[in-house]
């Protein structure tokens, strides 16, 4: 193999592939709330339905996006989105078929000069070999007793898919056991959303609490629910790897609204406030319902946060664009199959 071909370790991790557009919009743009409301809804009645619609209907996207995978390239089976990271891209899969790239395993050992033998056993000469070692969460900036993955659970430990992450022990992925009332964590909540939405999220509910304008539950139901979460972790770290942060998007939003006050579940549900809602609003009520998930939603009513006096005008462009996104994309389409039909 020539020493200018680029090689990518794809390693014992898989990972779900998705296109950075679907329908000419992105991916994020896809999800609504209406769409989060009813999986939760399905997946508190159903989990293993739930888990196995949502994993097909990404397969489906990846498919119709890249075609069938080569099972040479060690893609397959994908691990589940909720779980594991997404990797988006246009172009990986069209180096992959064109051979521009080619997908390894991993890298056994370094024989010398600028041989390398791969786990398959073969030998190949590389010019550079780029370690990206990614990263792990380090709390080592904390005294042991508020260190809160300092008491590992031993099944984690010894679960294929733990990989020496450290699983840390807080309530909600934010809140510590041990000091709720002065000391909380940013960024490890994981779902499919936006990083710093979510963060903007937990903040405010950290805010309130602090400021006594809303509580906690007692410590021994706080322990009971990390004790269910890390059970959960655990269970899927048997199968493969899983990130520690991964929480079920509609429980934990749930809690967070009601926690920080945003407002959204009265708002959008079938309460007296979601019906007035529905009857004055219905063009912004479409919006926020099917329209993509904006950080501004949890802005947008009046609750115990401050309110954000843009909101409105946010949403309404956003979705605006969306849908011009989505025109613009069919109308290519039509132009393309038009040209395709002219030329046959």
């Amino acid at each position: 193999m020539p020493p200018t071909l680029p090689l990518m370790r794809l390693g014992a991790d898989r990972f779900s592939k998705m296109p950075s557009l679907v329908n000419g919009v992105s991916v994020a743009d896809v999800i609504s709330y209406r769409s989060l409301y009813l999986e939760d809804i399905v997946g508190k009645l159903f989990p293993k339905v739930s888990e196995r619609l949502f994993h097909e209907a990404i397969h489906r996207v990846s498919r119709d996006a890249f075609g069938e995978l080569d099972p040479s390239w060690g893609l397959d089976p994908n691990l589940p989105v909720k779980t594991a990271n997404v990797v988006i891209s246009d172009t990986i899969i069209a180096n992959f078929r064109s051979k521009a790239v080619k997908p390894i395993q991993g890298i056994r050992r370094f024989i010398g000069g600028r041989k390398i033998e791969l786990n398959s056993g073969e030998v190949v000469e590389a010019d550079t070999v780029i370690c990206c070692t990614g990263y792990n969460n380090d709390f080592s900036l904390l005294e042991e007793e508020f260190d809160p993955a300092s008491n590992p659970s031993p099944r984690w430990l010894k679960a294929p898919g733990s990989k020496n992450r450290p699983c840390p022990r807080l309530y909600q992925n934010v809140f510590s056991l041990q000091a709720p009332d002065f000391l909380a964590f940013m960024g490890l909540v994981f779902f499919i959303n936006g990083t710093f939405c979510v963060a903007d999220i937990a903040s405010m509910c950290i805010a309130q609490v602090w400021s006594g304008r809303a509580s906690l539950p007692p410590a021994r139901q706080m322990q009971r629910w990390m004790d269910r979460h890390e059970e959960r972790i655990c269970s899927l770290a048997q199968t493969g790897p899983v990130l520690p942060a991964s929480l079920p998007q509609g429980e934990w939003l749930a809690w967070a609204d009601k926690t920080a006050g945003l407002g959204a579940a009265e708002h959008l549900g079938w309460g007296l406030k979601g019906w007035l809602f529905w009857w004055r609003e219905r063009r912004l009520w479409k919006m926020v319902m099917d329209g993509p998930l904006t950080a501004a939603l949890w802005r947008l009513f009046p609750g115990r946060r401050k309110c954000w006096d843009g909101a409105r005008a946010q949403i309404e462009r956003i979705n605006e664009e969306v849908e011009r996104k989505r025109e613009q994309a069919w109308e290519r389409e039509w132009k393309e199959s038009l040209d395709i039909d002219s030329s046959g």
